[in-house]
C-alpha cells in the first residue's frame, strides 16, 4: 500500500475516481457472469431478456475497464515521469564534489531502478480491475450463501498471509540481488568503456573474461535463483492451501450438510471465475519487494543527493572588500579515501586573477592544477580560505554567480549535442565549424550538432565552438591543446587566445607546452599542491 501511496500521492482525486470506474466495471462483470450462471443452471427462459443484460452488462464491464485503465495508466505514468524528473532535479542541485565519483550508482538509478519501477507498476491499473471483479464475484457469492462465502474467503485470505510471510523473506533476497547486480553494472561498465585496454592486455583479458566478470554475475545469478525460487515456493504454497482449503470446506458440507453438494458445485464453477483476477493480484503481490528493493535504493541515493544540495541566493547582504577581480586567500583542499590511507591536500593558496589576463597554470602530475581549477571555477569548495569574485564573497550559498561566470574545457569533457540554450547566430556556427576543420563532419540543425562521436581532438575542437559560443567573461582550459596536432596547438596558443583577450575575456590555461609560455602573462607553477612560484 505504501508502494501504491507513493505513486498517486499527487492524483488522489483521480485515482478514486479510476478506482470507482474499476469497482462499477467488476460489478457490471460480475453480473455478466449471474447471467452466465442463471442460464447454465436454470435455462433460457427469456432469451432476448438474457442476451440483453449479459449484453449491456458486458459493454459496461468493458468500457468502464478500459476508461479506468486509461486514468489510472496516465497518473502512473505520470508519476514515473515525475520521479525520473525529480531524481535529475536533485541530481543537478546537489554539490559537485560529493558526486563527481557517484557516476555508475547514479547512472545504475537512471537505468535499472526506474526501468524496473516502470515495469512492474504499470501493472496496476490491471491490478485495480482485477481486484474490482474479484470482489465483486466475492459479493455475489456472499449473496448465495455468507456462510460458504467467509469460508472461501477465508481460504483465498490465508493463501494472501502466507504470501505476505514469505514475503519477509523475499525483501532480503530482492536487497541482496539489487546490491549484486550494482556489482554487475561496474563490471558491465568496465568491459564496454575499457574494452580498448582489455584487447590490448590479454592476460588482464582473461582475468576479466574468467574470473572478475564472472564471479559477479554468479553473485548476481544467485540472489536472482533464491529471489524466484522463494516468489515460486510462495505461489505454490499459496495455490496448495487455496486446493486444500477447498477439500476441508467439502468434508465441513458433508459432515455439517450446511448447504447441498449441488448448490456447492455451483458455488464453486462462480468461484472459478476468481481465480484469474485473484492470480493477477497474486502476481503483483510477489513483485512488491524487488520494486520496494529499487524504491528503496533510489529513496538513498535521493537522500545524499538532498544533503548535498546547493542554492542560489540573494547577494543584497554580500560583504564587499577591496580585492582583485578573482581573488584565493588561503584556500586549501583535501582529498581523502575511504578505502585507503591516502590523502592530498592543495595549499593553503593565495592568489589573485586580474580581469582580461591571460594565466598559465603548470606543474606535475598529481600536483593539484586540476583540483585547483575546479576550486577557482566553483566546482569544489574550499576547506578554507576565502574565493572573491568583483568584491563579492563567495561561500557555498552563492556558488553559481562564481560558476556562470566561466566557459570551461577540462581534459574529460562531455559535449552535449544541444545548443539552444545559447543565443547564437547561424552564421557564426558555420565559420567557427569551418575555423575549427569540423565542417565536413558536423553541421548544425535547428540547434543541434548533427554528430558528437568524432575523435578526442576533434571533440575537443567542437567543444571549443561551444564554449566560444557562450561568451563567458571567463575561461579555463585544462590540457586543450594536447590532443591536437601542430597546426591547431599553433592556433590556440597564437591566435585564439589573444584574439580573446581583445575581446575582453580572462583566460586561465592549465598545459605542460613550455614553448608556448610566452603567450600567458603570467606562468605559475604548483608543486604537491603546497606553493607557487612564478614561472614568468
Amino acid at each position: 500500500m505504501k508502494t501504491i501511496l507513493f505513486f498517486i500521492r499527487k492524483s488522489i482525486t483521480k485515482f478514486l475516481l479510476a478506482s470507482l470506474l474499476s469497482v462499477t466495471g467488476g460489478l457490471c462483470g460480475t453480473f455478466a457472469i449471474k447471467q452466465l450462471n442463471d442460464a447454465v443452471h436454470a435455462g433460457l427462459s427469456d432469451p432476448n431478456k438474457f442476451i440483453l443484460y449479459f449484453g449491456l452488462s458486458i459493454f459496461g464491464f468493458i468500457v468502464l475497464s478500459v476508461i479506468s485503465t486509461k486514468l489510472l495508466a496516465v497518473i502512473i505514468q505520470n508519476s514515473i515521469f515525475e520521479l525520473r524528473k525529480e531524481f535529475a532535479l536533485k541530481l543537478t542541485q546537489a554539490s559537485y564534489q560529493k558526486i563527481e565519483n557517484k557516476k555508475k550508482e547514479i547512472l545504475n538509478v537512471l537505468t535499472h531502478d526506474i526501468t524496473t519501477i516502470s515495469n512492474l507498476i504499470d501493472k496496476v491499473p490491471n491490478l485495480i480491475v482485477s481486484l474490482s471483479l474479484a470482489l465483486g464475484i466475492l459479493g455475489y457469492l456472499f449473496y448465495l450463501s455468507p456462510k460458504l462465502s467467509l469460508l472461501v474467503a477465508g481460504v483465498f485470505l490465508s493463501s494472501f498471509i502466507i504470501l505476505m510471510l514469505t514475503n519477509k523473506k523475499l525483501r532480503y533476497y530482492a536487497h541482496m540481488h539489487r546490491q549484486a547486480w550494482d556489482k554487475c553494472f561496474v563490471k558491465i561498465n568496465d568491459m564496454v568503456f575499457g574494452l580498448r585496454e582489455l584487447n590490448l592486455n590479454s592476460e588482464h583479458k582473461s582475468f576479466f573474461v574468467e574470473k572478475e566478470l564472472p564471479d559477479a554475475l554468479k553473485e548476481e545469478l544467485y540472489f536472482k535463483i533464491k529471489e524466484r525460487v522463494n516468489i515460486q515456493v510462495s505461489d505454490k504454497l499459496a495455490e496448495s492451501l487455496m486446493l486444500s482449503g477447498l477439500a476441508v470446506i467439502i468434508v465441513i458440507i458433508y459432515y455439517n450438510q450446511m448447504v447441498s453438494f449441488e448448490f456447492f458445485s455451483e458455488f464453486i464453477m462462480m468461484s472459478i471465475f476468481m481465480l484469474s483476477p485473484m492470480a493477477s493480484v497474486a502476481g503483483f503481490m510477489k513483485n512488491l519487494r524487488p520494486l520496494e528493493a529499487a524504491l528503496n535504493h533510489i529513496d538513498k541515493l535521493g537522500i545524499s543527493l538532498n544533503l548535498y544540495k546547493e542554492e542560489s541566493v540573494s547577494l543584497e547582504n554580500t560583504i564587499v572588500a577591496d580585492k582583485g577581480f578573482l581573488s584565493l586567500r588561503g584556500v586549501s583542499y583535501e582529498h581523502t579515501s575511504k578505502d585507503s590511507d591516502f590523502s592530498f591536500t592543495l595549499g593553503p593558496i593565495d592568489l589573485d586573477i586580474n580581469r582580461n589576463e591571460i594565466l598559465f597554470i603548470t606543474g606535475g602530475n598529481g600536483s593539484g592544477k586540476t583540483t585547483l581549477s575546479k576550486i577557482i571555477t566553483g566546482l569544489y569548495v574550499p576547506k578554507s580560505g576565502q574565493i572573491w569574485l568583483n568584491g563579492n564573497f563567495i561561500e557555498r550559498e552563492n556558488l553559481m554567480l562564481l560558476r556562470n561566470k566561466f566557459s570551461s574545457i577540462y581534459s574529460d569533457n562531455y559535449v552535449f549535442e544541444n545548443i539552444n540554450y545559447i543565443d547564437f547566430e547561424e552564421g557564426e556556427v558555420i565559420r567557427l565549424l569551418h575555423d575549427y576543420k569540423l565542417s565536413g563532419r558536423v553541421r548544425l540543425d535547428k540547434g543541434i550538432y548533427s554528430e558528437i562521436h568524432l575523435s578526442s581532438g576533434q571533440l575537443k575542437r567542437l567543444a571549443m565552438v561551444t564554449a566560444i559560443l557562450e561568451d563567458k567573461e571567463i575561461y579555463l582550459f585544462d590540457e586543450w591543446a594536447a590532443n591536437q596536432d601542430p597546426t591547431f596547438k599553433e592556433l590556440f596558443y597564437q591566435k585564439l587566445l589573444p584574439d580573446m583577450k581583445k575581446a575582453g575575456k580572462t583566460i586561465i590555461v592549465i598545459t605542460h607546452d613550455e614553448q608556448y609560455y610566452d603567450s600567458a602573462d603570467r606562468v605559475i607553477k604548483i608543486v604537491e599542491g603546497k606553493y607557487f612560484t612564478d614561472v614568468l
